[in-house]
């Protein structure tokens, strides 16, 4: 079973539309496909950002109920981690540090995110994206897209051997 960690635009896109990639992530780990990774810090910003007004009043699907069930799901299937130690620091935008780390801390791991700067740190044409892969090549950042696509096919990504 693999591991993945979701950034929290994947559960706000999965909660507040449903039926898309990132709502096919979640069926990953509802099927027991996949073993979704959790630390304190990532629920509590993923609860956060699911109860924001202005969220809500642009995507129906967010509701009282719908991160109720959310929270009651991820009580189900999350893997909690604790302590997630600091092993990396994201110069570009420290709020995706959490995940990163998470990511980091569950050894091999599938990270997951739409976010453009996540998902810079598998350009190894950067400096931060060539330090990343090289010191933590066990950890893959994919789109929701490309962990379905890769999951369905069976070409994920490979860890390194050591």
């Amino acid at each position: 079973m693999i591991k993945v960690v979701f950034d929290c635009n994947v559960f706000l896109q999965a909660v507040g539309k449903g039926g898309n990639h990132a709502y096919g992530c979640l069926q990953l780990v509802s099927k027991e496909h996949a073993r979704l990774m959790m630390s304190d810090a990532c629920l509590e910003e993923i609860i956060e950002v699911l109860n924001r007004r202005e969220l809500r009043a642009l995507l129906p699907g967010l509701t009282d109920e719908s991160v109720k069930h959310l929270n009651a799901w991820l009580v189900d299937y999350a893997e909690f981690i604790t302590p997630v130690p600091s092993a990396f620091k994201h110069d570009v935008d420290p709020k995706d540090e959490p995940y990163i780390n998470l990511a980091i801390a569950s050894g091999t791991a599938y990270l997951i995110s739409w976010d453009k700067h996540m998902l810079s740190l598998r350009d190894i044409r950067s400096a931060q994206g060539a330090e990343f892969t090289k010191k933590y090549p066990n950890v893959f950042v994919l789109t929701p897209k490309e962990l379905l696509d890769g999951f369905y096919a069976g070409l994920l990504p490979k860890p390194e051997q050591s």
